[in-house]
């Protein structure tokens, strides 16, 4: 249930007379106070809350769970500044923005040359990973620490704003330190809600991926947490999921974009490289996702792909030949689209 109260202070005061007037009732609070106004997020036997004893007691309630599962996501009247790259996130402006670079950061010679040749070209967003989970332990999982170091120094020397991804609560805070510009949830911690909630506290815009065995609903209710617990700072990706189609890396859901955009007012990334894992598809597909209205495209590209550890994503990662191929097709669209990129 989410109750509206004019500031910090009347929540306080509410949370006492549920806790006192329904004193065997099992409840859990959490007050947020990102926006114009403050929610009091009520969980647990809101069952409990009648409209009678709301009534008697003066609290608005504005939502409950037991009626629908979305108060936020589609909410127009919560203030939703999501700061992509450089830009404020305006689902009106036409605007298409492109996050490019390695998988996981192997040295920094290749991440700078990388970078730097993505710029030249036109790149919203630099990526690369720290570290990368991986199916098999022993599959090279990237370089730690000085990762992040290496994606500040890019940063700082480039000017070009920054993603990277995370797995834990430590990770976030070394976000922080290194002024990250974009952190990333992946698919196999979509439905890790407590990282969920330490990503949605510390407000940087993140990224959350839909899990490889996850629905849309289910996506929508982990971007969710991003509002209850932040100021819903979360952009949605689609990324593919497992199906029993095993002649690409994963089945991308075209379709997820058109109804994710539909049903949400956040912006909606693609990212046709684990999509397909093919890297003669990752274009094609990528264009379509723009003409379903995907606002930004993620992609893998290296330098020199070939010279990656492997496995790893080497089969899906563009060079920078192909990378200038990408943009060229995607002119095309926003062309007939009406859309520019962001950083033109």
């Amino acid at each position: 249930m989410v109750i509206e109260c004019k500031n910090y202070e009347e929540a306080l005061k509410i949370k006492s007379i549920i806790t006192k007037r329904i004193k065997k009732g099992i409840f859990n609070f959490f007050i947020n106070d990102n926006y114009e106004k403050t929610y009091l997020i009520i969980n647990g036997q809101i069952d409990l809350l009648t409209d009678e004893f709301l009534h008697e007691n003066n609290i608005n309630k504005v939502f409950s769970s037991l009626e629908k599962d979305f108060f936020f996501i589609n909410n127009e009247v919560i203030n939703k500044k999501i700061k992509i790259g450089n830009r404020i996130y305006n689902p009106n402006d036409n605007l298409i923005t492109i996050v490019a670079g390695p998988c996981e950061i192997e040295d920094y010679e290749s991440l700078y040359e990388t970078a730097k040749e993505l710029k030249k070209i036109g790149v919203s967003v630099f990526r690369a990973m720290p570290e990368k989970p991986r199916t098999s332990p022993y599959n090279f999982q990237g370089i730690g620490d000085i990762g992040w170091e290496y994606l500040a120094k890019i940063k700082e020397e480039l000017d070009i704003p920054v993603l990277a991804e995370v797995f834990c609560e430590e990770d976030i805070n070394k976000a922080k330190k290194y002024n990250i510009d974009l952190i990333q949830i992946g698919a196999r911690n979509m439905q890790n809600y407590n990282l969920i909630k330490k990503a949605a506290q510390s407000k940087i815009t993140t990224v959350l991926k839909k899990g490889m065995w996850c629905n849309n609903i289910q996506l929508l209710k982990a971007a969710e947490y991003f509002f209850v617990y932040g100021n819903g700072n979360v952009i949605l990706c689609e990324r593919g999921i497992q199906t029993q189609e095993n002649t690409t890396r994963n089945t991308f859901d075209i379709s997820a974009i058109k109804y994710l955009k539909e049903n949400s007012s956040l912006p909606i990334m693609a990212d046709a490289s684990h999509g397909t894992g093919i890297r003669e598809y990752v274009i094609p597909v990528n264009t379509a996702a723009v003409l379903m209205g995907a606002d930004i495209i993620e992609v893998e590209v290296h330098i020199e792909p070939n010279r990656t550890i492997k496995p790893g994503d080497f089969y899906q990662m563009l060079n920078i030949e192909q990378y200038k191929n990408l943009i060229s097709e995607l002119n095309k669209i926003n062309n007939l689209k009406n859309k520019r990129f962001d950083f033109m």
